[in-house]
C-alpha cells in the first residue's frame, strides 16, 4: 500500500503546490522564449508596415485623381440641360476607373450615353449604346 499513489483529494497540499510550481516554471520559460522571438521579428514587421502604408498612400493619391459618379452626372447634365438621369456605370482599365458613362434621357426624349473622363471630369463624347461604351 505504501507504493500506491494517493488521489488528489487526499494528497497533502505541499505535494500539489510542488507540482504546480514546476508547471509555472515551464510556462514562464515558454513565455520568455516567445517574447524573444517576437522581439526579433518586430523590426521586420515594422518595415513591412511602413511599406504597406506607402502603398496605401499611393492608392489614396490615385483615388484622389478619380472623380465621383455624382460629379460625372453633373458634368453630363451640364452638356445636356433639361435632361433626366437614368443610370451611370464605370469603365475600367488596368483595375482603375478610366471613365464614367452616364445614361440620360434628353429633353427631346432621346437616350444619351455620355462618356465622362474619370481623371478630370471632362465630357469625352457619346456612345450609341451601353455595349458600345464598354458596359
Amino acid at each position: 500500500m505504501a507504493g500506491r499513489r494517493r488521489s488528489a483529494l487526499v494528497q497533502p497540499s505541499a505535494v500539489i503546490l510542488r507540482g504546480m510550481k514546476r508547471h509555472l516554471h515551464i510556462l514562464s520559460a515558454c513565455a520568455v522564449v516567445l517574447s524573444f522571438t517576437v522581439a526579433l521579428q518586430a523590426p521586420a514587421s515594422a518595415q513591412n508596415a511602413s511599406s504597406r502604408s506607402a502603398e496605401t498612400d499611393e492608392r489614396f493619391v490615385v483615388a484622389q485623381r478619380v472623380i465621383s459618379a455624382r460629379d460625372a452626372v453633373a458634368a453630363a447634365q451640364r452638356r445636356y440641360p433639361g435632361s433626366r438621369y437614368v443610370d451611370t456605370f464605370a469603365v475600367y482599365a488596368n483595375g482603375q476607373v478610366r471613365e464614367h458613362v452616364v445614361v440620360l434621357v434628353t429633353a427631346d426624349g432621346r437616350r444619351a450615353f455620355v462618356r465622362v473622363d474619370a481623371a478630370n471630369g471632362a465630357v469625352i463624347g457619346e456612345c450609341a449604346s451601353r455595349r458600345a461604351c464598354g458596359g
